[in-house]
């Protein structure tokens, strides 16, 4: 704090806390001193709390000592600006070093000027840094000479640029952006402006020349003065213009001659302008404006500088405008020699000599020296349809028939090709009798007028007959005044009869008033075109849908209207709707519209409290139809199916077709009780299921069709739309597996059904990476007994479940794919068993068989993939047999028997495995490549009690004995069935009662008989 001596109310001391500076001992008159300095002194402590201060020092902040001394500085100035500027370095001086920066100088706790703050460790005895001396040193008006100087040497550089700018550009466009842009990048200047007034008159709009720096777009955007020195006003511009003089205003925003400028100023800070005339031919051309956020930028300096920069672009503007008046002169005189656009050419008749301009020859592609000063060289050039015309018509103006000559022709180019020119001339000398002695005329080409013409006639004569209804009528009485042939042939109306009608009497949808408001924004210029969708009546009183284009259009102008009839389109959109929404086949709705559809019913069963249902349906046996009696067929049953269904639902209920054979039956509005809602749903589904069983009759022959049926309920807890579909398709196949021809309903339990068959299948995936598959060996021998080989059974040695047989995994790994790298592992197995058995007399004779999935066998790369393993382990192809089922040959037959064909012929042999259980034909018999049937064992475990069994099973024999084919029974159990397929001709035999299936690669029965 500073407090006055007892000698003077000027003499002011330091006094603290602690070991005051008083007690070092300094004179007194550095204390004087230091208290009556202008610079700013402040004492602090280690804890930056202020100890002592000079008066200057409370001055600049507006305060009193008792405000200040004990206090922090933090507590004193602004949070921000101590943390981000004070802080970090009174804690660098703490720490024993001087620190000098330039800040901004508070001044009653305003910010102005400049100042240079020295903050100088204070130390004990022991050096120790105790305190902090600050210094603050007013540095304004050395910044302000400064920047004065930068700012005149950017004024001279500026200078220096405008004026090699003129040297460079051509005309004002390209020089008054580089002086604006100059005056702001380098002048120190805030914003820069050229403007004149616009071409109109009274409040006419300023016209920016240009412009640079912030806000000057939109303070000319703002901007309206007249500008005119037939109507000065007190704004600069109109003065500076109407006087020839400059304006300058240290005091911008509170100058009443800148009125117009306040709002601007103020938001972009202008704090001083100035505008200067810069003239053209002793006349104001435009006025530079310049504005600055500081008013000393305006100077006497500056503006001697922007008075010379404004002389030297009205000298620029000089420059330019008497090159422009130079090529202006240059101009019309090039025009009056050349005729405009056309050839000059003088005709000397007593001589023959004729002068043709330079243009005249550039028209027909010729060089100054390509043609001779004579007549014949024109007419040399004309078209021979065109001489004889064009010498009448000259000869008809030289006898004084015609006043002037006039003549359309044709004339050579220099490439060969004519092109149509209009001759003008006339004769300019007579002699005494009236002789003819000088002509002059200009040859134009009109080639693309000609053009246009035929191209206009051209167009006319497509509009008439053009198949869109064209009609043009008046604007004022809307009366036709021409309609075209297609018009006239939809409509059914002559032309004598539509030039007394108006739209009006075509457009039954619309009266005066309406139509009248329709072509207001096209008489206002607001639009250029009006589309409507309306009908149009013909003659006979029938309509058609119309599409109307309305324009106006023309120098007198007329109303044209473009009609298409959309008859045809409004159906194709339909069709094109249909196809997106519907079954093509059935025409019920497709997957698509029954979403949509079933999105809707979930949520208004949520608000109604009401319960619905889904009926997934999938026909049963479907692909078999298919194949076996093509796709025609199955067609037409499905179209059978869809009607049957139909007849058997409510309105209000949806039935779809997904594609293939599923169909879904979506109920609505069922009861509010879920047990009623699923006794309704399954009334339905039963009667579906019914309807569906009864015969269909395809080209005389019966089909009995049926279908499985999962149902899935929905009410105000219905989940998404493919949860609900989910839970339907996984009732369905429920119904499935319970035997078809049945329906079944979702329930929680299936949900864990599904995802315990998720988790096997991954386990599936598992197990086949991490080695838990094996192969069982069960033999099969001969009437004697006798091994002859084994087949290979597939186990699964689950971690948790134990061994597995195939019935429990087989069908998932099919439908997952994981067949097929699961049967390249069991075809590797049996080949390296085959070359272990090899190895050993006893069993090198023995065949091994394995089953072959339908998937894995029309894999495209079964055949190399057998072969491969076959050659990669060295086993004896002959010994290798696969075995397949009947299913496998309904797909293309063909290429299952080249496969076979291709693997026979290395030796391996096939098996039809489970003959008689499905569909085969004695055709397939006698065309497959086949080696043995086996005897299902379904039709070998009741023999005895059993006569369609047991018919089946000789029939199976017989037709072996009759195809050369060898033929096994398996599931023998017993010596009694054992005995009977051998008393009917069996001779091989494989079953529980020579082995069970087992790890051994030995096969279990007799080896030596």
């Amino acid at each position: 704090m500073i407090r006055p001596g007892a000698g003077s109310s000027s003499e002011c001391v330091f006094e603290g806390c602690g070991r005051p500076p008083e007690d070092t001992g300094e004179p007194a008159f550095f204390r004087r001193m230091i208290a009556a300095s202008a610079d700013r002194f402040a004492y602090l402590d280690r804890d930056l709390r202020y100890r002592a201060v000079n008066a200057s020092y409370l001055s600049s902040w507006g305060l009193t000592s008792e405000q200040v001394i004990g206090r922090r500085v933090e507590e004193i100035m602004d949070g921000d600006l101590y943390a981000r500027e004070v802080a970090p370095r009174l804690e660098a001086c703490l720490a024993g070093e001087t620190i000098v920066y330039e800040a901004p100088l508070p001044r009653q706790g305003v910010r102005t000027g400049w100042g240079e703050v020295s903050y100088i460790p204070w130390r004990d005895e022991a050096g120790s840094v105790e305190g902090v001396v600050v210094c603050v040193h007013d540095i304004t008006a050395r910044k302000k000479s400064l920047a004065m100087i930068e700012r005149l040497t950017r004024l001279y550089r500026i200078l220096t640029e405008c004026n090699q700018a003129i040297i460079h550009s051509e005309d004002p466009s390209t020089l008054l952006p580089i002086v604006c842009r100059e005056l702001v990048m380098q002048g120190g200047l805030d914003m820069a402006w050229i403007g004149r007034p616009g071409a109109g008159a009274g409040e006419a709009r300023i016209e920016c020349l240009a412009v640079e720096g912030e806000g000057g777009a939109e303070l000319v955007a703002g901007l309206s003065s007249p500008m005119g020195p037939d109507d000065p006003s007190d704004e600069p511009l109109a003065r500076v213009m109407a006087g020839a003089e400059g304006y300058w205003s240290l005091d911008l925003q509170a100058d009443p001659v800148t009125r117009p400028w306040h709002a601007s100023a103020r938001r972009f800070g202008w704090q001083a302008s100035a505008s200067l005339p810069l003239t053209m031919r002793g006349r104001v051309f435009a006025v530079l404006s310049v504005y600055a956020c500081e008013r000393d930028v305006l100077d006497d300096d500056a503006r001697d500088l922007l008075a010379e920069l404004a002389r030297d672009i009205s000298y620029a503007l000089d420059h330019y405008a008497a090159i422009a008046e130079l090529a202006d002169a240059e101009e019309r005189w090039k025009f009056a020699l050349e005729g405009s656009d056309a050839g000059v050419w003088d005709w000397d008749l007593r001589t023959g000599k004729v002068f043709y301009s330079t243009r005249w020859k550039s028209i027909l592609g010729l060089g100054e020296e390509d043609i001779c000063e004579r007549l014949d060289a024109w007419k040399e050039r004309l078209h021979p349809e065109d001489v004889q015309a064009l010498t009448d018509a000259i000869d008809h103006h030289l006898c004084g028939r015609a006043a002037a000559f006039h003549h359309e022709h044709r004339l050579r180019r220099r490439d060969g090709l004519y092109l149509w020119t209009l001759g003008r001339g006339k004769v300019v000398e007579r002699a005494a009798d009236g002789t003819p002695l000088r002509m002059i005329g200009t040859t134009t080409d009109i080639s693309a007028r000609r053009a246009a013409s035929d191209s206009l006639s051209r167009l006319g004569e497509i509009v008439e007959k053009a198949q869109t209804e064209v009609y043009v009528f008046d604007p004022e009485r809307l009366c036709f005044e021409q309609v075209n042939q297609g018009a006239r042939a939809n409509l059914g109306y002559g032309m004598d009869e539509l030039l007394r009608m108006t739209p009006l009497d075509l457009m039954p949808d619309y009266d005066q008033p309406t139509f009248s408001r329709l072509l207001d924004p096209l008489r206002a210029g607001s639009k250029s075109q009006v589309v409507l969708e309306t009908r149009h009546r013909r003659k006979n009183g029938s309509c058609y849908p119309a599409e109307i284009r309305l324009q106006l259009l023309g120098v007198e102008p007329r109303f044209v209207a473009l009609v298409t009839d959309t008859t045809e389109r409004l159906r194709a959109e339909e069709a094109i709707k249909h196809l997106a929404f519907f079954d093509p086949l059935t025409g019920l709705p497709n997957r698509r519209l029954l979403m949509d559809r079933l999105e809707r019913a979930i949520a208004a069963s949520r608000r109604n409290h009401r319960t619905g249902a889904l009926i997934f349906i999938d026909l049963d046996d479907f692909k078999t139809l298919n194949d076996t009696q093509g796709h025609d067929q199955g067609d037409r049953l499905l179209r059978q199916v869809a009607k049957r269904l139909a007849s058997c639902i409510r309105e209000s209920d949806t039935l779809a077709r997904l594609g293939g054979d599923e169909f879904v039956v979506m109920l609505e509005r069922l009861s509010a009780r879920t047990h009623e809602a699923a006794s309704q749903a399954e009334v339905l589904a039963k009667k579906l299921l019914a309807a569906l069983r009864a015969p269909c009759e395809f080209e005389h022959r019966e089909y009995r069709c049926s279908a499985s049926m999962g149902v899935a309920l929905f009410g105000r807890h219905a989940k998404s739309v493919e949860e609900l579909m989910k839970q339907a398709d996984m009732a369905m196949y429920r119904a499935k597996a319970a035997g078809r021809d049945t329906l079944r309903f979702f329930d929680p339990q299936m949900q864990v059904e599904v995802s315990a068959r998720a988790a096997l299948a991954t386990s599936l995936r598992h197990g086949l990476e991490h080695g838990e598959f094996l192969l069982h060996y069960q033999s099969q021998v001969d009437v004697a007994g006798l091994v002859t080989g084994a087949e290979g059974f597939l186990r699964w040695q689950h971690p948790q479940r134990g061994l597995l047989e195939p019935a429990d995994f087989i069908r998932l790994a099919e439908e997952t794919a994981t067949i097929l790298p699961l049967g390249r592992w069991v075809l590797e197995m049996a080949c390296v068993q085959l070359a272990a058995w090899s190895e050993r007399p006893e069993t090198a004779g023995l065949t091994l068989a394995i089953n072959i999935s339908a998937l894995q066998f029309h894999h495209p790369d079964f055949v190399e993939q057998v072969l491969a393993a076959v050659d990669r382990h060295g086993c004896n192809p002959n010994r290798l047999k696969l075995e397949i089922t009947e299913n496998l040959l309904l797909d293309d037959r063909d290429a299952t028997i080249a496969k076979m064909s291709l693997l026979g012929a290395r030796g391996i042999s096939f098996a039809l495995d489970d003959f008689g259980t499905g569909y085969s034909s004695l055709n397939d018999l006698g065309q497959l490549p086949l080696k043995e049937l086996k005897i299902d064992l379904s039709f070998v475990r009741d023999l005895g009690t059993n006569a369609n069994d047991a018919a089946i099973a000789r029939t199976i024999i017989a037709l072996g004995e009759t195809f050369a084919l060898d033929v096994i029974a398996e599931g023998v159990e017993t010596e009694a069935q054992r005995d009977w397929l051998a008393g009917h001709g069996c001779r091989a035999f494989q079953g529980y009662l020579f082995g069970r299936p087992g790890p051994s690669a030995m096969p279990a029965a007799r080896l030596d008989g």
